[in-house]
């Protein structure tokens, strides 16, 4: 089935009454409506073209958006990434999925840390990542670490809000 510009009900309405995908662009554009579609019933997933509209978004909720199109989910108007650690290493590992995807700001709310996902995390986007929450804990290699660690010290640097010293005791050199 493939029509123009759809409204969530309409699409939902029209998965009920089929198996085959629906291509078309939802009119519709806030998460919390969005994450109204249902799934398609058949094998193939639903080609819905689909803009996100909020500028600020949980990434969990744009995890579940993905699961409900084939087609790459527009998140231009999205400035600012918020949920866990591992909410934004699954979002981010599927930024193929999503265009206009790298450039916001994300907040992560875990207080636990694996130094080589921050890592990962701060080159997925060229905004800047925060911690909302303290770091109460994190793990990694020394190299890995030792990264996480530079990137903490810097001044205006990709990474806010990650205060190592709170939560580990360094021996040796610690300028390095």
């Amino acid at each position: 089935i493939s029509t123009d510009t759809i409204s969530v009900a309409e699409a939902n309405v029209l998965n009920a009454k089929t198996s085959g995908a629906i291509t078309a662009t939802i009119s519709e554009n806030t998460v919390s409506v969005l994450k109204g579609l249902d799934v398609n019933s058949g094998s193939t997933a639903n080609a819905y073209s689909i803009t996100v509209g909020d500028s600020t978004q949980a990434a969990a909720d744009l995890n579940t958006l993905d699961g409900l199109t084939s087609a790459a989910i527009d998140i231009n108007s999205v400035s600012t990434i918020t949920g866990t650690l591992s909410e934004t290493h699954t979002l981010y590992a599927n930024k193929a999925n999503f265009s206009n995807i790298g450039n916001e700001a994300v907040t992560v709310s875990s207080t636990t840390i694996d130094a080589a996902s921050v890592t990962e995390l701060i080159a997925d986007t060229t905004g800047l990542v925060t911690f909302s929450n303290t770091v109460t804990a994190f793990s990694g290699d020394a190299a890995q670490v030792h990264t996480l660690l530079d990137l903490s010290r810097a001044t205006n640097s990709d990474v806010a809000g990650i205060d190592l010293s709170a939560v580990m005791t360094l021996s040796g050199d610690a300028t390095d």
